[in-house]
Parts: C-alpha cells; sequence; structure tokens
C-alpha cells in the first residue's frame, strides 16, 4: 500500500472515531472508566481533534 492508501484509511479511521464521538456527545451518553465518568465535553474535544485529522489525512493525500 502507498502512501496515498495509507493516509486514505487513516482519514477513514479518524473521521469514524470522530463520528462515534459526536453520537456520544448529542446522545450524552456516559463512559465510565473505572470509577470516573468521562465528560461530554471530552466527546466534542475529540471530534474536533479527530476530524481535524482526518480532514488533514484526506487533504494530504496528494
Amino acid at each position: 500500500m502507498g502512501s496515498g492508501g495509507y493516509r486514505t484509511v487513516s482519514g477513514l479511521v479518524f473521521a469514524l472515531v470522530a463520528l462515534m464521538h459526536l453520537v456520544r456527545a448529542v446522545r450524552g451518553l456516559p463512559v465510565l472508566v473505572g470509577d470516573w465518568q468521562v465528560s461530554v465535553a471530552m466527546s466534542w474535544a475529540a471530534v474536533v481533534v479527530a476530524g481535524g485529522l482526518a480532514i488533514w489525512a484526506f487533504r494530504s493525500r496528494g
């Protein structure tokens, strides 16, 4: 697989992660890590970061 294929797969993975965090944030689904409940704000931040990485991967395919 060339670098274009790698970037496409990376972009798809990051887009999927962003979509899953978006669904969690919109629905307000609870997430527990041990005894700690993860804030919905963390998912909003993850949407921005993962979405940005997905866009970057797709735009850099060249």
